[in-house]
């Protein structure tokens, strides 16, 4: 296998792909914070329409998860082609990432203090409505275990403050670790114990959930493998067909085994395997062992989909349409740039704004797109600040020190 960049069609495909999951994220939240029961009700109306049994707070639930589940996927590509066509050593590989994520997670954690507490100021009754439950004596534990990376090990969540969206930060960056400890040096022996180590630090929701990534890594190497084959398309468009064809036949046992694999279902299952004495040690403030919080087969069977997709588009594209114009596919990216802080902010932008605006204004939803505008521009200062981390990192730790 040659390792190549993508094309300038794949390319643009994926910066569509990483936003328009970040926007379906924002609106799941959305819901959250400014839709009306009655809209809820005609949302139930509409899916019972079309005989989808499930309650709409149930569907939008259901439609985060598997948008989490494309930005792993597609997190395993990026990191795949990345060490293949652009790292050399793992240093600069974590260098890259470092920069890449404290760029904007560490000013996210700032701007969710200061955002949150705004909104408590303006209007402390809807923001207690609002606002996840905590203590202000958990802030200092939440903000230290975000910017480690630890805030998800064995379940134990511990989101900054309201801001949810973080939770797949610290799923993500054990990935990259693990990953680049195994292209690196899978075959020293420290690397094989820190890599068992990191995954007993992890916990079993983080290590089950990691075969949907790597799932990505795959589709990297497939469709690089593929790329340039007279059959590509065809063969793509095959397994696409086996998989949707497959997953309509199989459909009613699929939503059993998804429903009998939900969270009390989990919990009641390690309640059963685990001993009381570890139950009460391990457990929370109610006995509950959150071990295996989100781990859910949903997340296998959106992967298998979001990869048939994707390497069907990614070949079709190369093999018709290569070439998008350069203008197009220049704004498309710097729209694209601002999926990270938009994930990362729009839940305590969304606050301020239900906190602040009056429920009956009816621009409510005109100010949920200037948030999506604000996150956008805020990538451009996010992004001269992971150059200027990387330049420091590099002058830091520079290579002939290792």
């Amino acid at each position: 296998m040659k390792p190549r960049t993508l094309s300038q069609s794949g390319s643009v495909f994926l910066d569509c792909v990483r936003f328009g999951t970040a926007m379906v994220v924002f609106a799941g939240h959305v819901g959250r914070y400014f839709s009306a029961k009655a809209d809820l009700d005609q949302m139930d109306v509409w899916l019972g329409a079309r005989g989808i049994s499930i309650h709409s707070g149930d569907f939008i639930a259901h439609l985060l998860h598997v948008a989490v589940c494309v930005f792993f996927v597609l997190s395993g590509f990026v990191i795949r082609m990345i060490l293949q066509t652009r790292v050399t050593t793992m240093q600069d590989f974590l260098i890259d990432r470092a920069s890449r994520i404290y760029s904007v997670t560490a000013p996210a954690l700032l701007l969710t203090l200061l955002l949150e507490g705004v909104s408590r100021a303006v209007n402390p009754a809807l923001y207690l409505v609002l606002a996840e439950p905590f203590r202000r004596s958990q802030v200092p534990l939440q903000l230290l275990t975000n910017l480690t990376f630890t805030a998800q090990c064995w379940g134990y969540e511990t989101n900054p403050l309201s801001n949810s969206p973080f939770w797949s930060l610290s799923f993500e960056c054990i990935y990259y670790l693990l990953f680049a400890l195994l292209f690196f040096g899978a075959r020293r022996g420290w690397v094989r114990v820190t890599i068992v180590l990191v995954m007993l630090l992890a916990g079993p929701s983080i290590v089950l959930l990691f075969p949907t990534w790597l799932l990505g890594c795959l589709l990297y190497d497939v469709y690089i493998g593929l790329d340039a084959k007279p059959y590509a398309v065809a063969l793509a468009s095959g397994l696409l067909a086996v998989v949707l064809g497959g997953g309509f036949a199989f459909r009613h046992w699929i939503v059993w085994l998804l429903n009998v694999t939900e969270a009390p279902e989990r919990t009641a299952w390690l309640g059963r395997v685990v001993p009381a004495p570890l139950q009460r040690s391990f457990g929370d403030s109610n006995g509950v062992l959150p071990w295996l919080s989100r781990f859910s087969l949903s997340y296998y069977a959106a992967a298998v989909i979001v990869f048939a997709v994707m390497l069907w588009t990614l070949l079709t594209l190369d093999r018709f349409l290569p070439h998008v114009p350069r203008a197009f596919a220049a704004t498309l990216r710097w729209i694209a740039e601002g999926t990270f802080s938009l994930y990362l902010l729009h839940v305590p932008l969304l606050m301020l704004v239900a906190c602040v605006v009056p429920a009956a204004d009816s621009h409510r939803y005109l100010w949920c797109c200037a948030v999506v505008c604000a996150c956008i521009m805020l990538s451009q200062p996010f992004d001269r600040l992971k150059k200027a981390m990387r330049r420091g990192l590099h002058r830091t730790f520079p290579e002939s020190a290792v």
